[in-house]
């Protein structure tokens, strides 16, 4: 009756510990909930700005517009220190800087809240770990206590035991234990195979 109920409390553990996880969460729309409109137009330019794409786009504009101005039109209107260019280059970039900025934050805080979540699960997988690696070696123990009462029921039925399995129980000693034959096997051990 007294080795039902430990099973039973073994068993009851298991479960409980098991209906509690926390569920992941999807970073992704929690922080699309979290944008306002302004944010995700941050974001969205951002993203434009930061591509090669751009890069080609504002490089074939500004060759363009200087190509124009020194060999196409005989009387320009921005002509050769193309001050005109100048001024509209700085407008986009006053603009742009804070714009961009601002969406480099907010790409941040998601790429927090993703090192965040992958942490807990992490965690969480740690957890389980240890839990699992714990109740391995309470079931270690259990077979041991089994095998030596059914070696005390085999030696009152005046039956051999079984000797074949001591490699076996060897290892279950050494996981419980840590030890094999006096000799330290646990982590950081010159045995030790990592």
């Amino acid at each position: 009756m007294n080795a039902g109920n430990k099973v039973n409390g073994i068993v009851n553990r298991i479960f409980t510990r098991f209906r509690h996880r926390t569920a992941p969460r999807n970073v992704n729309e929690v922080q699309a909930q979290r944008l306002s409109m302004l944010d995700r137009f941050a974001v969205i330019v951002t993203g434009a700005i930061g591509t090669m794409w751009a890069v080609i786009f504002l490089a074939v504009f500004m060759a363009g517009w200087t190509m124009w101005e020194q060999c196409v039109d005989k009387h320009p209107f921005d002509p050769y220190p193309f001050a005109f260019l100048l001024f509209i280059g700085n407008i986009v970039q006053l603009l742009l800087m804070p714009l961009i900025m601002v969406g480099q934050n907010i790409q941040g805080a998601h790429a927090q809240l993703r090192a965040e979540e992958a942490y807990k699960a992490t965690l969480e997988g740690y957890r389980d770990a240890e839990h699992i690696m714990d109740h391995l070696v309470a079931l270690d123990r259990e077979l041991l206590l089994h095998r030596e009462y059914l070696g005390q029921v085999l030696a009152a039925l005046g039956q051999e035991t079984i000797l074949e399995s001591t490699t076996i129980i060897e290892g279950i000693h050494v996981s419980i234990e840590g030890t094999m034959n006096g000799r330290d096997t646990g982590p950081g051990s010159p045995d030790d195979k990592q």
